[in-house]
């Protein structure tokens, strides 16, 4: 046998079809399912004040980090929707003009983000702007007035287990089973 043949593929000797069954769940008052139009509609509450019963895709428009709920409002069992964004792990604990009594940095040209504390994989960090540019290099102390630091790094710690608790939250909500609306748009 030449190797030219042993390299040839032989099609399989018999084919099958398989059937796969997929759930499809959709939301219904009385006998009818609810639309986009009707969850567009819809009062929007925190996802703390409902029991999310699942996720939507209600937009286009809505990036991945955005996640989409319909639900029922826990105090009185009203129809709602929700949305909820997935931060990552930068952490903001704010802007260079919120912390300018305590900071003596000058301002990047362009928005940058100074890095103020990493824990666990999270960064915070502090939104600075200007016209002129500083030293990104340099840990925050150089640039800070005395006892600052300790301040914002227990400032920061506090905001990072925030957003811990909000990734965690995310998570979950994630795991809900996707509920498909009626409608075109």
């Amino acid at each position: 046998m030449s190797a030219a043949h042993a390299e040839t593929v032989h099609p399989p000797k018999s084919a099958s079809v398989e059937v796969l069954a997929a759930e499809v769940r959709v939301v219904m008052v009385g006998n009818r399912q609810i639309t986009l139009s009707v969850y567009r509609q819809l009062d929007e509450v925190e996802v703390d004040e409902m029991e999310p019963w699942g996720r939507v895709r209600a937009s286009r428009d809505v990036d991945d980090a955005t996640i989409e709920l319909i639900g029922r409002r826990s105090t009185d069992g009203t129809l709602v929707a929700s949305s909820v964004r997935d931060l990552g792990n930068l952490v903001n604990i704010g802007t260079s003009a919120e912390w300018q009594d305590w900071l003596s940095f000058v301002p990047a040209r362009h928005e940058a983000a100074l890095t103020v504390f990493s824990r666990d994989g999270y960064d915070a960090v502090i939104w600075v702007r200007g016209d002129r540019s500083f030293n990104r290099e340099r840990p925050l102390y150089h640039y800070a007035r005395e006892g600052a630091e300790d301040m914002l790094r227990e400032f920061a710690e506090m905001r990072i287990d925030e957003r811990k608790e909000r990734q965690q939250l995310t998570a979950r909500l994630r795991a809900l089973p996707l509920i498909v609306l009626a409608g075109l748009k």
